[in-house]
């Protein structure tokens, strides 16, 4: 949720963490709830190695799925992509990886918005591209922490990627405005990075509490595992634990609501008819 909130942002606009719990479904009308661009490819990994080649990072952003019947669901349609540009974006990850790894992800997400080979989005799905050829595998992240970092810090990504660096630089030269996007890229990771670690601190301490809670309590195995379950999802509602659980709806729903009580997990649908929950553990207002 972290990191959707940042990339949300990044895209231009900003959405209620709350919110972001949400499942919004795969209908038309859900996804005009949820307009951004890169919660299509969000959890997708990137095949090819260190760097992908055209076809990889098509694959990447429109994967051969098989529409299901009578009708795709909107996020199984394809991005329009444009193929040539796509090029030029892999020639420029090719050249970028003479620099060192944290300096190559600034000059690959540079090169992506500004080669835009799609329609929306450049910034967001180049930034996405970079970071998860940084770090490799896509465990740690799904795009998020250098967002996360522009974020909190305000750095104004967009214009720096535009070549607008303001009144206050020195070097207007494409060498000065090349270092002030990896420095602004370093800075974001610092922050990104950092605000990684007190959310790992930060779900280490809902542990805790997640421990002495069902110490306090008898019959407690439903309970933990409704908790765990949970912190493992955007948000949960009581048919979807029963479901993953194997009990019954009406006694998910009174663990959700014990844990609730207890503030292990939390409301985040504020008493709709179909009530989702989340884990307790991010810091929201941060």
């Amino acid at each position: 949720m972290a990191e959707q909130d940042a990339l949300a942002w990044l895209a231009g606009d900003s959405f209620t963490p709350d919110l972001l719990a949400l499942d919004y479904g795969t209908s038309a009308g859900a996804w005009r709830r949820w307009p951004y661009t890169f919660v299509r490819v969000f959890e997708r990994k990137i095949g090819g190695g260190e760097r992908p080649s055209p076809a990889n990072i098509a694959n990447w952003i429109n994967p051969r799925v098989q529409a299901k019947a009578p009708y795709p669901a909107p996020g199984d349609l394809p991005l329009a992509l444009d193929m040539d540009r796509l090029k030029l974006v892999s020639a420029a990850v090719a050249k970028a990886a003479a620099q060192p790894p944290l300096l190559s992800a600034a000059d690959i997400a540079a090169a992506f918005a500004r080669m835009s080979p799609l329609e929306h989005s450049n910034v967001v799905i180049g930034t996405m591209l970079a970071e998860r050829i940084l770090i490799g595998h896509g465990h740690l992240s799904a795009g998020g922490i250098a967002a996360i970092g522009l974020k909190a810090r305000q750095i104004p990504w967009r214009s720096l990627l535009a070549g607008c660096a303001g009144e206050e630089a020195d070097d207007l030269s494409a060498a000065g405005d090349a270092a002030r996007i990896r420095l602004a890229w370093l800075a974001a990771l610092e922050t990104g990075g950092l605000h990684v670690v007190k959310l790992a601190q930060a779900f280490h301490f809902w542990l805790t509490q997640l421990n002495e809670v069902c110490a306090e309590l008898r019959n407690t195995s439903h309970l933990r595992a409704i908790c765990l379950c949970t912190a493992k999802s955007h948000s949960l509602t009581a048919v979807q634990a029963a479901k993953e659980i194997g009990i019954s709806r009406q006694a998910a729903a009174g663990l959700l609501e014990q844990a609730c009580d207890a503030r292990i997990l939390r409301e985040v649908t504020h008493g709709a008819a179909f009530r989702r929950y989340a884990a307790d553990f991010l810091p929201f207002g941060n």
